[in-house]
Formats: C-alpha cells, sequence, structure tokens
C-alpha cells in the first residue's frame, strides 16, 4: 500500500536481504542531478536462532557485490554481529548509472529526467522506504500520478515514478 506522508530525507535500494525474519528500512533521496543516496537499515531477529553470523555476513557481501556491480558505491556497518544482527548499508550512485536490474529492484530509464522504479524481494517480511529529496530536486510519484513520500510494506506491485526537477 502506498501512504502519502510528510516529505522526508532520503532515496533508493529496497528490498536488500531475502532472509526470513528480516526487517529493513530503507531511506532514499535523489538530487536535481540524479545522484541518488540511499541508507538500509537491517535488523535479522533470527528468534529460532537458525542463522550463524558467518552466513549472514556472505548475505550482506554478496548484496554489496550486486551493488558495485551494479556502479554504486555501497558500504556496510555492522551495530550488532550477535543475535538481533543489525547492520546500516549506505550507498550513491547516480540514477542513468545504476539504471537495470538486480535481485532487489528493476530502475527503468523513461527519458533523460524521468524514471521508474519497482522495488523486488518479496521474501523479506518487512521493509519500509521513506522518500525525500530536498526541495528543487526529484519527485516522487505512484502508480496514480500522486506525490508519495513512503511505502509502509514494499511489493513489487509498488512502482514509483522518479522525475528530475
Amino acid at each position: 500500500m502506498i501512504v502519502p506522508l510528510r516529505w522526508p530525507t532520503q532515496l533508493l535500494l529496497a528490498s536488500v536481504l531475502a532472509l526470513a525474519g528480516c526487517l529493513q528500512e530503507d531511506s532514499i533521496s535523489v538530487t536535481k542531478d540524479g545522484l541518488v543516496s540511499f541508507e538500509t537499515v537491517v535488523t535479522e531477529v533470527d528468534e529460532d536462532k537458525k542463522i550463524e553470523f558467518a552466513a549472514f555476513e556472505k548475505v550482506v557481501a554478496n548484496v554489496l557485490d550486486e551493488l558495485r556491480q551494479r556502479q554504486w558505491e555501497a558500504e556496510a556497518t555492522w551495530t550488532s554481529k550477535e543475535r538481533p544482527y543489525r547492520l546500516k548499508i549506505t550507498g550513491s550512485g547516480k540514477l542513468a548509472d545504476v539504471a537495470g536490474k538486480t535481485s532487489f529492484y528493476v530502475l527503468s530509464k523513461i527519458d533523460e529526467k524521468k524514471f521508474t522504479v519497482m522495488f523486488l524481494g518479496t521474501e523479506v517480511n518487512y521493509v519500509r522506504i521513506v522518500f525525500a529529496s530536498p526541495p528543487g530536486s526529484a519527485q516522487f510519484s505512484g502508480p496514480n500520478g500522486r506525490p508519495i513520500h513512503e511505502i509502509e510494506r514494499a511489493l513489487p506491485t509498488d512502482i514509483v515514478t522518479i522525475a528530475l526537477q
């Protein structure tokens, strides 16, 4: 469900880790020249204690690899290496350079100033995405054309249009 809310602060990447019990919140922003910045906070609760840290760390390394192959500058910072595992992934890139398909998103260029993004990763239990950019930068709209600032539970049907000013 797309929920129009207040004007928050950041844009792109979503659907990072497809592990059971994984909670994720993304903050994505785009400047008027198309520079995308994101911050993703991931918490793997692992209540059943089935996921060892080394396995989770490998998944994170694979995620960073895939992002870097798509021209993202990305890094992970661990805030907890014990259950619940918690980390922050930050990154940036130009919209035109990071366009394409990954395991996490499909970013399509419509023209020089307009892109659409669809977030993948439906196995993730909970992904919240907050969109924000400084005034005069990018605008985000949902399938109905209305401005959006947040997706409470990201699904592949939540296609977002990014329009550069």
